[in-house]
This record gives structure tokens, C-alpha cells and sequence, in this order.
């Protein structure tokens, strides 16, 4: 059986970010996530196979075995492909944790095993929305734009199941692999 996977450190939502989330449902046509499934991806893998789940572990395990836990700043506000026509809107990272590093060492170990993963170049962020039509949001942009939310700890990495359902996607942890005092 296929079980839609991801790689992510999950991120608590607080009283700031919630401030943000309120502010842009405001909008028409943005879809905000489940607050309770922030998370920073650090590869989506897509469907697999269940028997490989244990191999994707040891990946993951290969990837962070020398990383220090460390702190996440919330800080920054954007949205991809650029703020004039958005798709995607983010809060970005500031952080000593090497993601980028991880991100490329758990695509080169999934690679070793022959398992694919998409493949898009790693830019860390939290998606906090999503557009479906074209909305201004220029003043909710300067608002937040430099703003550093708050920080949270990371001490593990999480590789977790998505199922997609009518009311949304479900997210389950599968594995929590941690990282070094």
C-alpha cells in the first residue's frame, strides 16, 4: 500500500502568528492551513510504498546524525512566485540549523535507495496560505513583511503521513528522528 509521505519540523502556532492567520482570512480566496500542521518541508517524497518507510528512516537518521538541536526565528513575510501575482504565502526562517544542508543530505541518501522525492530547490519557509484567485495583498505584505514572530525549538525531524481528505489534509507522525544535545 502507498502512503503519502513527507520529510518537516513540525512549528507550534502562537498568539503573533495567529494575529497574521486572522488578518489574512480576510481576504477572499486565501486558504489557510490547519494551524495545528505548520510545518517547515524539508522533502516531500509523494507516494511510497510502505514496506520503504523504514529505509526512508534510516535516510533521515544518515542525514541528521551530526546535527545539534537549535532554535527556529519565525521572521519574515512573503509569498512565491513574487508579491504582485501570489500562489503561496510564507513566513520565512532564521536559523543556525543547516536546513538547506539537511534537506540536500536526505536527497542524496534517498537517491542511494533508489526512492524519488520531488526535487524542487529548498528554500525554508512555513506555508501560511494558499491563493486560488488574484488578491491584492500588498498592505497585509509591508504589515508583516520584516516582522519576527517568535522562536521555537527544534530538537527532532519528523517524517510524516498527509492523506488528503474532502475536509483537508490529515497529518500523522510516523517517525521522529532526534537531533543531538
Amino acid at each position: 500500500m502507498d502512503v503519502r509521505t513527507f520529510i518537516s519540523i513540525p512549528i507550534p502556532v502562537n498568539k503573533e502568528l495567529s494575529e497574521l492567520l486572522n488578518d489574512l482570512r480576510k481576504f477572499p480566496g486565501i486558504r489557510i492551513p490547519n494551524v495545528k500542521q505548520m510545518h517547515i518541508t524539508l522533502k516531500f517524497i509523494g507516494n511510497v510504498n510502505e514496506n520503504k518507510l523504514n529505509i526512508i528512516k534510516e535516510c533521515v537518521e544518515k542525514s541528521v546524525s551530526d546535527i545539534n538541536k537549535s532554535s527556529l526565528e519565525l521572521k519574515g513575510f512573503g509569498s512565491f512566485p513574487d508579491n504582485k501575482d501570489p500562489k503561496i504565502i510564507w513566513i520565512g526562517i532564521k536559523t543556525d540549523l543547516p536546513l538547506k544542508k539537511i534537506s540536500d543530505s536526505i536527497g542524496k541518501e534517498l537517491d542511494n535507495v533508489k526512492i524519488d522525492y520531488d526535487d524542487k530547490p529548498f528554500k525554508p519557509h512555513i506555508t501560511i496560505g494558499s491563493i486560488n484567485e488574484h488578491t491584492d495583498i500588498s498592505n497585509i505584505l509591508s504589515k508583516y513583511k520584516d516582522k519576527s514572530f517568535y522562536t521555537v525549538n527544534c530538537d527532532s525531524i519528523k517524517i510524516m503521513k498527509s492523506e488528503l481528505l474532502n475536509t483537508g489534509a490529515k497529518h500523522t507522525v510516523l517517525f521522529s528522528i532526534g537531533l543531538k544535545n
